[in-house]
């Protein structure tokens, strides 16, 4: 009994921390989206944005199921922030279909996540130049 107990809280914390990670994202003021050169890691276009709506989306789309870690170089990341404070770094690859995904770390763990061809849309219309969320 003491062995399923411990077992239960701890699956508690851990689901409380995902969500509390969801929540810091998903209610963050800012967000920095830098898009970079998978060959050279080069810094190639930055995005900022205050607008919660699409904060919020890009957050829900990092939400989605676990994936397998790929070996893909990272296309971009997701910087969140509250009140100038870093909150969330959210890794990316969106424009290879067979590799994309998020990419999180979970305290010393990366935590990848399934990347929708929506959220992967998303991203390459503000590569492009488009702001519509």
């Amino acid at each position: 009994m003491g062995m399923k107990y411990s077992l239960s809280i701890i699956s508690i914390f851990i689901l409380s921390c995902s969500n509390q990670r969801s929540d810091a994202l998903s209610s963050s003021d800012s967000l920095a989206i830098h898009f970079k050169s998978p060959q050279s890691g080069t810094l190639l276009k930055t995005v900022n944005t205050k607008d919660e709506k699409a904060i919020r989306k890009l957050a829900g789309f990092i939400e989605n199921d676990e994936s397998k870690q790929y070996q893909c170089p990272q296309e971009g990341v997701l910087l969140f922030y509250t009140k100038g404070i870093l909150v969330g770094d959210v890794s990316f690859n969106y424009s290879q279909k067979d590799c994309r995904h998020f990419l999180q770390v979970d305290g010393e763990l990366p935590k990848p996540t399934k990347m929708s061809d929506e959220a992967a849309d998303f991203l390459k219309g503000l590569a492009e130049g488009k702001s519509w969320y």
